[in-house]
Formats: C-alpha cells, sequence, structure tokens
C-alpha cells in the first residue's frame, strides 16, 4: 500500500509540473557586421626566442628595457606558457657580472613549494609584459615539459 501511494505522489508531481515548449530560432545567414575583436599584437624580440613568437596577453604591453623595473616587482610573478597556461612562477632575477639583469629564475612545477624544478630563463626565452595597473606577468614559448627537462639553475657562488 505504501508503495502504490508513493507511486501516485510521484505520478501527480510529474503531471503538476509545468511544460516547457521547445521553440526553434532561425538563425541568420550572415552574421551582423561588428568591430572585431583586436587580436594580442606579437612580440618578436628575435628569431632565437624557442618557436620564434610570444603573444602578450590581452591589455598588457611588452617590458621594453628590463632596468625599469626591480627585481622586487617581477619576484611571483606568473610564468605563462604558449598557449597562456600557467607553467610556473618567476622566483629571482640574476645579474650579470655588471650589474645588470641576465634573465629570470623560474620554479617550474611542484606543490606548495615540494618539487619545483628551478631553470634560468635568459631574456631571449621570455619576456615580461606589464598592463595599465602595474601588474606583470612573464610569458615564455616553451611548455612546461620543455622547462622540467632543462637543468636544474644553480646559485653562483659569491
Amino acid at each position: 500500500m505504501k508503495r502504490q501511494a508513493s507511486v501516485l505522489i510521484a505520478s501527480a508531481l510529474l503531471l503538476s509540473a509545468p511544460a516547457f515548449a521547445q521553440t526553434t530560432e532561425t538563425l541568420p545567414t550572415t552574421p551582423p557586421a561588428v568591430d572585431a575583436p583586436a587580436t594580442p599584437t606579437p612580440v618578436v624580440p628575435d628569431a632565437t626566442l624557442g618557436a620564434g613568437t610570444v603573444i602578450a596577453p590581452e591589455g598588457y604591453t611588452a617590458v621594453p628595457d628590463f632596468s625599469t623595473v626591480t627585481a622586487e616587482q617581477v619576484q611571483g610573478i606568473a610564468l605563462n606558457g604558449p598557449a597562456g597556461e600557467s607553467i610556473g612562477q618567476v622566483a629571482d632575477v640574476e645579474l650579470g657580472a655588471d650589474g645588470a639583469a641576465s634573465g629570470l629564475i623560474a620554479d617550474v612545477g611542484g606543490f606548495l613549494g615540494f618539487g619545483e624544478h628551478r631553470v634560468k630563463l635568459g631574456f631571449d626565452q621570455v619576456r615580461v609584459f606589464s598592463n595599465a595597473d602595474g601588474d606583470m606577468v612573464a610569458v615564455s614559448d616553451l611548455t612546461k615539459d620543455q622547462l622540467k627537462a632543462m637543468p636544474e639553475y644553480v646559485s653562483p657562488e659569491t
């Protein structure tokens, strides 16, 4: 008897539910004329940058001269790969004998600081971009797997 009551209640609920009619819509054969969104401008600093082209993230422009930023500004910024995916984080800036920045040190992989692979990226392998708010991001055309295959960075002894 309880089972029959349950079936009757379920049937009543289904029958009392609102019915949604399906509507069909004819789509126009040609899309309306609209301004196309601006495509990111590729930045090709030189022919040696990995596969060749690094595209600036939307709203960002390339930092043309690395001497205009400090190490503190780039430490901890995201390192993105060729498809815009996060592949690591900038840990530090390496300085050359002349005191000028010679490359970025990046942590790749790992989780919560464990298992990270630290590599040095020359400025022919990575570009830094900033937006109007001063936010920065580093972009490389190397993949996470390519970075993990690079030799581990060892800090020079001072």
